[in-house]
């Protein structure tokens, strides 16, 4: 079940019926420990009605991994093909494990840190086009995937953390909206590390 939250995020301090993004955190370092199943190579992290989606703790390898070659479909727009042939079966686990765990498909919540966001991003697109919109989306330091007009109703929030140089590539790619930008830049490597994310305190500004 869904609990109260408080904290930043959705009104930074306001009563919300959401999961607090500071949580939501937490439960993305928590996958690089463990998962709940694994699907087309990227595990997964079931609490409650969150899915938090297993990245790369290293944006060498974020870069090297990242599977950029752009491909355009109707729903979507362009996208990571990459991304696009994982998310697509990734939808179908989420939704067979929202049968199998009983978890209310209105309260869907999606979260990853580098590239888990950016599958994250792409299944809740997915999601809607089935129309079953994800309750919010959160990503902290995933790369850009397009810019995904379909979640436009859809609540969306990117974190960046410091000079994290993952939420800038590939370049000529679009995002979605704009990232949140938190904490003192410092390093384009280890301003990436997810315990930075963890550690996060209220967002200064929108870049």
């Amino acid at each position: 079940m869904m609990r109260i939250e408080r904290g930043w995020g959705l009104g930074s301090g306001l009563v919300t019926t959401m999961t607090s993004h500071q949580k939501l955190a937490r439960i993305c370092g928590e996958s690089y420990k463990k998962s709940t199943f694994e699907e087309a190579n990227i595990e997964v992290l079931v609490k409650g009605n969150v899915f938090a989606f297993r990245g790369t703790d290293e944006p060498k390898d974020a870069i090297r991994d990242i599977r950029i070659f752009p491909l355009w479909t109707r729903e979507l727009g362009w996208c990571p093909a990459g991304f696009l042939r994982a998310s697509r079966r990734l939808v179908n686990k989420v939704t067979s494990m929202c049968l199998e765990q009983d978890i209310d498909y209105k309260k869907i919540e999606l979260t990853g840190h580098s590239l888990g966001g950016a599958v994250a991003l792409i299944t809740g697109a997915l999601m809607v086009r089935d129309e079953i919109p994800p309750k919010q989306i959160v990503t902290f330091g995933a790369p850009r995937c397009g810019r995904l007009k379909i979640l436009d109703q859809t609540l969306v929030t990117q974190y960046r953390h410091g000079k994290d140089i993952v939420p800038m590539i590939p370049p000529l790619m679009r995002r979605h909206n704009k990232l949140l930008k938190f904490g003192e830049p410092k390093s384009y490597v280890k301003d990436h590390f997810v315990k930075n994310y963890i550690k996060m305190k209220k967002p200064q500004r929108k870049i």
